[in-house]
């Protein structure tokens, strides 16, 4: 084991990820919770990743674009490779490594971001996105760029492990782009993904648009009690699940 366990374990659960095996264990964690109060809107994009209501913008790597090439080398090669043969099966790992690459240098990305925000805020606000709605939407429209970068983004795994970490509130996006932040007017025409600034035709307003929808969604949870809480660890019991399994083996590595 590449780190001992801080708590009682109560599940252990065997996972297989190519040729290695991880075991990963839920157990009981007194660990303190941040209760500093302070609060955060986080804005998630394609563009601008993240945007905070503080006005932080936050970029990632293109891990996908810097991988893509040898990802498609591999794959060529693997459709060469007779079926059954072991050759096939020795390039059937090599291909399923090189995404696997890309997965966890998005998580270890994702893990960084969140480390870095829970300690500073203690409660983030999350627009309530349908990610598959999203892909295939653009699926339909044949925008197969829009669809890579979606899902590239790992807008979900954002989420999935910053609730591990701090208070998780998610609300209804609509009409937090369109929505003035500072008088409240809310535009009638529809503002394309091409436009980058927000203009408010009412009070003049010019703004970043990611950072103009941040404020709105900061605003909607300070005028509205009902949101309900998503993280993972209870008040109670105390119980997490560790969101990185821990490393108890070794394998073979070409």
């Amino acid at each position: 084991m590449h780190r001992n366990l801080r708590g009682n374990p109560k599940t252990c659960t065997i996972i297989r990820d190519v040729d290695r095996w991880f075991a990963c264990f839920s157990y009981n964690n007194n660990r303190e919770k941040i209760a500093n109060g302070r609060t955060v809107g986080i804005d998630v994009g394609i563009k601008n990743w993240i945007t905070l209501s503080s006005g932080e913008m936050v970029d990632r790597p293109r891990f996908y674009d810097s991988a893509v090439g040898n990802i498609k080398k591999l794959q060529r090669n693997l459709s060469r490779k007779k079926k059954g043969s072991k050759n096939r099966k020795k390039a059937r790992i090599r291909f399923a490594k090189a995404w696997r690459k890309v997965r966890l240098q998005r998580e270890d990305y994702c893990h960084k971001i969140t480390s870095d925000l829970s300690k500073r805020f203690q409660t983030m606000v999350f627009e309530r996105l349908d990610i598959q709605e999203m892909v295939e939407s653009s699926v339909a429209c044949h925008k197969r760029q829009l669809t890579k970068n979606i899902l590239d983004a790992s807008w979900y795994k954002l989420k999935q492990l910053a609730a591990y970490k701090a208070e998780i509130v998610l609300i209804n996006p609509a009409g937090t782009t369109q929505k003035c932040s500072r008088c409240g007017f809310i535009s009638e025409e529809k503002i394309t993904l091409d436009v980058r600034r927000y203009e408010c035709k009412n009070c003049g307003l010019v703004l970043d648009r990611d950072y103009n929808a941040e404020i709105n969604i900061l605003t909607y949870v300070e005028e509205s009690p009902l949101f309900v809480s998503t993280r993972k660890q209870t008040s109670d019991s105390n119980e997490t699940r560790s969101p990185h399994p821990l490393w108890v083996g070794s394998s073979h590595q070409s």
